[in-house]
């Protein structure tokens, strides 16, 4: 477990609960989508490179990582001086 982890636990079960939710709606999608032309796009897609993805592939993964900026912004409410320090630290 991380640092950050450990120090956030209800982010941390917060982020769990998206990655579970996450997961089975894909599931529910690639159940009720199951043909074998959309089996052989997602196995070229799952080992292609995001920045290699086609432009709607990557829109969809963009959704999905403001869902988890949404969760992680609700938890920590940082003020624009502690944004700007951590863009600062993390190269942004």
């Amino acid at each position: 477990m991380s640092d950050l982890s450990e120090q956030l636990p209800d982010l941390r079960e917060q982020l769990a609960d998206y990655a579970h939710d996450s997961w089975s709606r894909w599931m529910r999608h690639m159940f009720d989508n199951w043909t074998s032309d959309n089996m052989e796009r997602w196995k070229r897609q799952m080992y292609m490179p995001y920045s290699e993805l086609p432009e709607p592939v990557k829109e969809s993964d963009r959704k999905e990582a403001d869902r988890i900026m949404e969760i992680v912004d609700k938890e920590l409410k940082l003020d624009q001086e502690e944004l700007d320090e951590l863009r600062d630290r993390i190269g942004c």
